[in-house]
């Protein structure tokens, strides 16, 4: 028997006994480098009958018989159209808690204004924008859709749990029908330029989100789609623990360049450990990135209107990127994790610019740089006025305020680099990470340097 979609064959050999006995054939997608667009024609051949056409929808096994519906999502519309890739993974403060079986981040009026500067910040210099689970609200999705459609940019949107609350809107804003059997499941939109979002759902739970007694979790859900920015260009997106899954991280990397992991995440160095292990073992040919987006948050529940934490430590971070690399610049690898400097934990938006056309096995072109990076560092008035340390003064946090808005401004590069080097004792002091970052900007031109420093403040209003 012969099976096509197209002009691509699917299965052609004589069919086993248990094939037919059973009335049922597998087709192994990975083997095939296949991935469905939903419900796709399929025409059945045999040599001795006419063709037999039928409409498919399709699902695949994932992970002892867990079925999954596996698509590619067309996204050819002009984005990244040239070699390189610019993506913008933002790593932001939020606070969770569970409420009503459901997870949901803690928003206010500052908090949305900071999801929305972020994305202004990085209007204009990125092609994809992910932030981290849990840390985008279903109520900011109609904004970041007109941002989307204004910018041309890709938005994954963080995710969050479908609740009753909100069935009756997804209509308006999503490609796919919600019921009530999509409660508590944890999608991630992805809002595309002039389309309606589409999702993704998270398969496998961490721990914390899985059923226990009488307590309902995350219900596990069994859709993600692969998107297709150009014809060599194909990007995934794995939610937190689903990075950990072999079975479903190997399906999405023998099909995706790049897999951004959006996460709330305590400790995402396992997670580089495995990204490790499949760069330098890779599955099949070809160069992948794994971008990890990462929040640092805490997790409380809301007492009497307001929240509390299960402890005031902040977790998470160390978000970043690895990507195949040649034998020269292997050994800078971790340089692309941003791991965080004496225990401060810190917002800021990485903007990675991957040049897919870079090939490891054929780096002989002078030059050829597989990726620049750059910061945008976040800071919020409120959250700075409130430090309390030891050599941290009321003048100083003034002082401090003061010099943002000195290097936001600053148009040249003699006075920038005086500025930050004048200035290195008192960033250090409210940015370690920043004070990190500016240690030596001789022989930089003005605009390296700005990559080095530039960043948005919050205001408290």
């Amino acid at each position: 028997m012969t099976v096509k979609t197209a002009n691509t064959i699917l299965f052609d050999h004589v069919l086993s006994k248990e094939e037919i006995k059973d009335n049922e054939i597998e087709i192994d997608f990975l083997e095939r480098r296949y991935i469905p667009s939903g419900e796709d024609r399929i025409i059945f051949e045999t040599p001795t009958q006419k063709p037999v056409i039928r409409d498919i929808d399709y699902s695949e096994t994932i992970s002892k018989n867990k079925k999954a519906r596996i698509f590619l999502h067309d996204c050819c519309n002009g984005i990244c159209t040239a070699g390189d890739l610019k993506v913008a993974a933002v790593q932001l403060k939020y606070d969770v808690y569970g409420e009503d079986y459901a997870v949901k981040v803690l928003e206010s009026e500052a908090y949305k204004r900071k999801v929305m500067a972020i994305l202004e910040a990085v209007k204009g210099k990125a092609d994809i924008v992910v932030f981290p689970e849990f840390s985008i609200p279903f109520d900011y999705l109609e904004d970041i859709q007109e941002y989307a459609n204004e910018t041309g940019t890709i938005v994954f949107a963080g995710t969050h749990y479908v609740t009753e609350e909100n069935l009756e809107k997804y209509e308006k804003y999503f490609t796919s029908d919600f019921g009530e059997e999509d409660f508590r499941k944890n999608i991630c939109p992805i809002v595309i330029p002039n389309s309606k979002i589409i999702h993704n759902e998270k398969m496998f739970g961490a721990k914390e989100e899985r059923d226990l007694f009488f307590h309902k979790g995350m219900k596990q859900g069994k859709l993600n789609h692969i998107f297709k920015l150009r014809d060599n260009l194909n990007l995934g997106v794995l939610v937190c623990f689903e990075y950990l899954n072999d079975e479903l991280r190997h399906r999405l990397i023998s099909a995706c360049d790049v897999i951004l992991v959006p996460q709330t995440n305590p400790n995402p160095s396992r997670f580089y450990g495995v990204a490790k292990n499949d760069l330098n073992s890779p599955l099949c040919a070809g160069n992948k990135a794994c971008i990890m987006a990462n929040g640092i948050f805490r997790i409380g529940k809301i007492k009497n209107g307001q929240f509390e934490p299960e402890k005031e430590e902040i977790e998470g971070g160390s978000s970043g990127i690895l990507l195949t690399l040649d034998k020269d610049s292997y050994k800078m690898q971790d340089e692309g994790i941003i791991s965080h400097f004496k225990d401060q934990k810190e917002q800021f938006i990485l903007l990675a610019t991957i040049n897919t056309q870079f090939s490891a096995s054929r780096d002989v072109q002078p030059g050829h740089e597989p990726i620049k990076t750059s910061f945008i560092h976040i800071f919020e008035e409120k959250e700075i006025r409130l430090i309390k340390k030891g050599d941290i003064t009321k003048e100083s946090t003034e002082e401090f305020l003061a010099l943002i808005e000195s290097i936001n401004a600053s148009t040249d590069r003699k006075e920038l680099k005086n500025l930050i080097e004048k200035s290195s004792s008192l960033i250090g002091k409210y940015s370690p990470l920043m004070h990190e970052n500016t240690k030596n900007l001789n022989n930089l031109d003005f605009e390296e340097i700005k990559g080095k420093c530039q960043c948005i403040l919050i205001p408290a209003i």
